[in-house]
């Protein structure tokens, strides 16, 4: 994880001593995520979170 992630982001289900390894992600369309290592994934969490 790099450093702004570790100072400025909450991650709410990582443990303090081992947090997760932070994907950076360069574009979105739709519900998918586009990674900067080219990698693209689908955003399933994001709307669990607006419900609330």
């Amino acid at each position: 994880m790099d450093i702004f992630d570790q100072q400025h982001i909450w991650h709410p289900y990582a443990k303090v001593p081992n947090p997760i390894v932070a994907h950076k992600v360069q574009s979105a369309d739709g519900v998918c995520l586009n990674l900067d290592n080219g990698k693209r994934v689908i955003d399933g969490m994001s709307s669990w979170w607006s419900a609330i």
